[in-house]
């Protein structure tokens, strides 16, 4: 069963058509801009050591990463190495290896705090 050259070029025609109609509704149409909305932070959980009277390793915080620092501004004042122990809840994971990885900034933190070096 052969097909006519005619109802070939027809059925090419009207693909075509549709396509130049959808390119040009495309065209018309503005495109939609997507931005990422950011999850707050849930919690924060400082990594450092624990200094006496001041702040325990581990502690969680049900608060932002701002909140948390607003919160221990005191303990920050006389230790600033605090502030950049603390972690959010999107980097725990990572930041609990660098805590124990030798050469990382965030063990020379640790080292230094730990050692009783303010900053």
């Amino acid at each position: 069963m052969a097909v006519k050259k005619s109802t070939a070029k027809k059925a090419v025609d009207v693909v075509e058509a549709k396509n130049a109609e959808t390119k040009s509704q495309a065209e018309e149409t503005p495109a939609i801009q997507i931005t990422s909305v950011e999850e707050p932070e849930r919690f924060c959980v400082y990594i450092g050591p624990s200094i006496r009277g001041v702040i325990q390793s581990g502690t969680i915080y049900g608060k932002s990463l701002k909140d948390t620092k607003a919160f221990l501004a005191t303990a920050i004042k006389k230790y600033p190495l605090i502030g950049k122990l603390i972690s959010t809840d999107k980097t725990i994971a990572e930041d609990r290896i660098k805590v124990k990885t030798a050469g990382n900034l965030l063990n020379v933190y640790y080292t230094k705090l730990a050692s009783g070096k303010s900053n």
